[in-house]
């Protein structure tokens, strides 16, 4: 994965994303110790009842933070998720870039290199097939920042397994309900663009 320019793209785009969050996090932490180191100072001059009042919003303020920024972590590792499966897919489908790759030197067994405990360099199919992964999927579709991929997949603007299930079916019924004039249709993508 590391030789796919789709799989550096989202370690750049969403690194970046999950960096920008970690700081936020950091930032608001220290805010949050500010408050409660000033509330420590300022206990011996509030009444029981104020004292309670202000911790009490300073609870509520790090109740709501921690779920605020573990909702956009949520976003970030599944915007991870819908990214990386675009990749997988093209890699490992039925005929996708491996089997393909592997045919071609009459292979029928592949192993990620950490499996196999002893290798001959001349099996190792890696620069292959990224070198047909970056030229059949130079990109991938990212969430944009923020966007939930949950709401995505809801509303219809992005392609889920369910509608990569449904093209798949439709393709393997097209050529059966044709008979046999069953002319191949150009590939088109799972992905919808709005």
């Amino acid at each position: 994965m590391q030789l796919s320019t789709a799989a550096q793209e989202i370690q750049q785009v969403l690194g970046a994303r999950r960096d920008r969050l970690a700081h936020e996090v950091q930032k608001e932490e220290a805010a949050w110790r500010g408050e409660q180191q000033k509330l420590q100072v300022q206990a011996r001059s509030l009444t029981s009842d104020q004292l309670q009042i202000r911790v009490r919003h300073l609870q509520e303020r790090r109740a709501k933070d921690q779920h605020v920024f573990g909702n956009q972590a949520r976003i970030i590792q599944e915007a991870y998720q819908v990214a990386f499966h675009q990749i997988e897919r093209v890699l490992e489908q039925h005929d996708g870039i491996v089997s393909r790759v592997a045919a071609a030197r009459g292979m029928n067994l592949i192993l990620h290199a950490e499996q196999a405990v002893l290798h001959v360099d001349g099996q190792d199919i890696t620069e292959e097939v990224a070198s047909h992964l970056n030229q059949v999927l130079p990109h991938v579709f990212i969430p944009d920042d923020g966007a939930d991929p949950e709401e995505l997949a809801r509303s219809g603007k992005m392609a889920t397994t369910a509608d990569e299930e449904s093209m798949m079916r439709q393709a393997a019924s097209a050529p059966q309900q044709s008979g046999t004039s069953a002319q191949p249709q150009a590939s088109t993508s799972v992905l919808r663009r709005h």
